[in-house]
This record gives C-alpha cells, sequence and structure tokens, in this order.
C-alpha cells in the first residue's frame, strides 16, 4: 500500500510543528507503510531560512516545491467574494491567506506521488498534532475508492 503525506499552504511556524508531525504523523505512518512525503509552499512564509527547507533540514520531503505566491488579488474569483466584504475585519488578509492555500492544496495534488498513492492525506503544516496517526490508519485502510476520512474538529 503507498501512502503519500502531502503538505500545502503557508507554513508560518514550521521549525515548531515539524516535531508533533514527525513524531505523531511520519513515524506511525513509517511504521506500517512506505511512504512518500511531498510538500508545495511559498516563498517568504518560512519562519526559518528557504533554504533549509529546500535542503530537508526540517522534513525529509521525498518531493518539494517553493514557488512566489501570486497575487489573489488579481483573480475574478478574488474580487467578487471580496465585494461581500472583509469578513475577518484585516484588511482582507485572511481572505488572502485563505486563496494561498486553497492554490497550494491545488499544487501539491498534481504532484505525481499523490496521483499515485493508494491513500493520500493532506496536512497544514502550520498545525500541531497533538494525537498519534497509529490510531486512525485502520480507518484509512477501510476507505472505499473516492471516500474521504475527516477529523472530528473539522466538522
Amino acid at each position: 500500500m503507498k501512502i503519500c503525506l502531502a503538505l500545502f499552504g503557508v507554513t508560518r511556524s514550521l521549525s515548531h510543528t515539524k516535531d508533533s508531525i514527525i513524531g505523531n504523523v511520519i513515524n506511525p505512518i513509517s511504521a506500517f507503510s512506505d511512504f512518500e512525503l511531498v510538500g508545495h509552499f511559498y516563498e517568504n512564509s518560512f519562519d526559518q531560512y528557504v533554504d533549509e527547507v529546500e535542503d530537508h533540514e526540517l522534513l525529509p520531503f521525498d518531493d518539494i516545491k517553493i514557488q512566489e505566491a501570486d497575487n489573489p488579488e488579481n483573480l475574478e474569483d478574488y474580487q467578487e467574494i471580496k465585494g461581500f466584504g472583509d469578513s475577518w475585519d484585516n484588511d482582507f488578509k485572511s481572505m488572502r491567506n485563505l486563496f494561498l492555500q486553497l492554490n497550494s492544496l491545488k499544487a501539491v495534488h498534481d504532484f505525481p506521488q499523490v496521483r499515485n498513492s493508494d491513500i493520500c492525506i493532506f496536512l497544514r503544516p502550520d498545525l500541531r498534532f497533538h494525537t498519534s496517526f497509529g490510531r486512525v490508519i485502520p480507518a484509512l485502510t477501510a476507505l472505499n475508492k473516492g471516500e474521504a476520512l475527516i477529523p472530528f474538529w473539522q466538522h
């Protein structure tokens, strides 16, 4: 069984979350199955130097793409949604981050490792994982094609 871990979005604090990702996600999954770790991120979104991420010093990436962030202001959808107002009242910064995150999710979804895996786990790298993924591996392997498993707090 091939498992792919796909990290995406704005990293913000990878140096603070990497231990929980390694201990609670990578280690339990690697004990169960071979896996590949891929990531799509934006330049200047790291709390460490980009070179450290590219050199895989923070996490053992098999494939990583770091690109300049496109400006969502140029997108028609962004402008249309902007017309509904700034829900977060922060000069549309949160909405901009959401557009970047969704674009990053789309980009990492196009990695061949994601497409060729039996199971793909999409993770945000700025979250700290407090419990082991070892507990959910049986549920992941029991999924049928086209099904998804979503954390209980993600309703």
